[in-house]
């Protein structure tokens, strides 16, 4: 009898030996990213504040009679040279003239009728009490007031002329970053109604006073590098460049999170070879427009860091890297 339930408890077992495991049918998920290569280069430090265009010269295009805009030849914005015409403005009496002399050539209905008309039309023109409005200097078109065939009486404004040279940046630095601005410090200045374009200029003058209400200096920039095309006073954001940091590990700003809890910065980076997604801290520098400069015992230039996909992903998490 035990030797039967041996042989049983033998024959149960290597039947259960020979049988092979159940391969596992559902492959590990992965998650898709967008990332980036960390490069190492150069970055400039800056100093940054909102500010305005300022205009020290500018004159106002006046009507020297009382009259009617027969001519305006320029909008707002467009650039006038010196002794360039911009408007003729005729006498109402000489419109008068004009205007009858024309109407009676329209409802002449004889040679004779036709002739005399065309000798009026001639006369009026000859006579007539037309003055031209030239630019004082080369400039650009401001405020214009008026139209052609808007009358006007005797000193009315029509436009205004800015001297482009004469416009500069003005912005007011706080007492803690002015100690790293310098007379001669370039800048870059954009406008948020000049989509696109960034002007470029440099630090002229700081005037000695400081703002004791909110504790900031004013700070002056020239436009450096041709006119500038600004009609008016303009709001902006300037960024002076106070220095440069060399040979840094830079990442694309969408790169970066943020922990506001344990105040903590981080990154995530991909692995060469296993494609697992994994957390690396790190220290954040000076940014740079869409760069910033980061710093981790953790990083090396090549690597790949996440700048998509990457709120809320786990460590040790396989990904698929979109291209």
């Amino acid at each position: 009898m035990k030797a039967l339930v041996v042989l049983v408890i033998v024959s149960f077992l290597s039947i259960n030996c020979r049988k092979e495991p159940a391969a596992d049918s559902s492959p590990q998920p992965r998650v898709d990213v967008k990332t980036s290569i960390i490069r190492a280069g150069d970055v400039e430090e800056t100093v940054t504040a909102t500010g305005t265009t300022i205009i020290r010269k500018e004159v106002q295009l006046r009507s020297p009679i009382s009259g009617v805009i027969v001519h305006f030849l320029f909008f707002n914005g467009d650039t006038i040279r010196s002794g360039q015409p911009a408007a003729e403005v005729r006498s109402r009496e000489s419109q008068a003239s004009l205007q009858g002399a024309e109407e009676l050539r329209r409802v002449a209905q004889t040679q004779t009728q036709r002739e005399e008309a065309e000798k009026a039309l001639d006369l009026a023109q000859k006579t007539s009490n037309t003055v031209t409005i030239r630019a004082p200097f080369t400039g650009i078109v401001s405020g214009k007031a008026k139209n052609e065939m808007e009358v006007v009486s005797e000193g009315d404004p029509i436009a205004t002329l800015i001297d482009p040279s004469s416009i500069f940046f003005v912005s007011d630095i706080s007492s803690a970053s002015l100690s790293h601005v310098r007379l001669g410090n370039e800048a870059r200045i954009r406008f948020t109604t000049k989509q696109g374009k960034m002007y470029r200029g440099k630090v002229y003058r700081i005037e000695p006073q400081m703002n004791p209400g909110d504790q900031t200096v004013r700070v002056h920039i020239m436009f450096t590098g041709g006119i500038p095309d600004m009609e008016g006073s303009l709001f902006g954001e300037a960024s002076i460049v106070v220095g440069k940091r060399q040979n840094v590990l830079l990442v694309p700003l969408s790169a970066i999170l943020r922990n506001d809890e344990t105040n903590t910065t981080s990154v995530m980076l991909v692995g060469a070879e296993d494609s697992v997604a994994f957390s690396a801290r790190v220290s954040v520098g000076v940014r740079q427009d869409s760069v910033v400069e980061v710093a981790s015992s953790s990083l090396k230039p090549g690597d790949m860091v996440i700048i998509e996909g990457q709120y809320g992903l786990p460590d040790s998490t396989k990904v698929r890297v979109l291209q």
